[in-house]
């Protein structure tokens, strides 16, 4: 049975903490993308200030977390540099 949500810490708005979020739709990779299910995430210095100072991307609410590591489970069309499996 494929996974249709996910955990996440999730910034409301500029400035604000972070919410834990159990119920965000997985997504499906796009056009040349991977979906990762991610294995370990790590804020950094570059969350810290992304949280404060705004996002870079996007809309909010937003999900930061920009060091991970995971496993390919799924390919977008024309996504060749990766294969299900691999470890990202």
């Amino acid at each position: 049975m494929p996974i249709t949500q996910q955990r996440a810490l999730v910034l409301p708005q500029k400035g604000a903490d972070f919410v834990l979020d159990t119920a965000i739709p997985v997504p499906k990779p796009g056009k040349e993308e991977v979906l990762v299910k991610i294995k370990s995430v790590a804020l950094t210095p570059a969350d810290a200030k992304l949280r404060k100072f705004g996002l870079i991307y996007g809309d909010y609410p937003g999900i930061l977390g920009l060091d991970i590591t995971g496993e390919v489970i799924d390919l977008g069309e024309g996504a060749t540099r990766f294969n299900v499996g691999d470890r990202v």
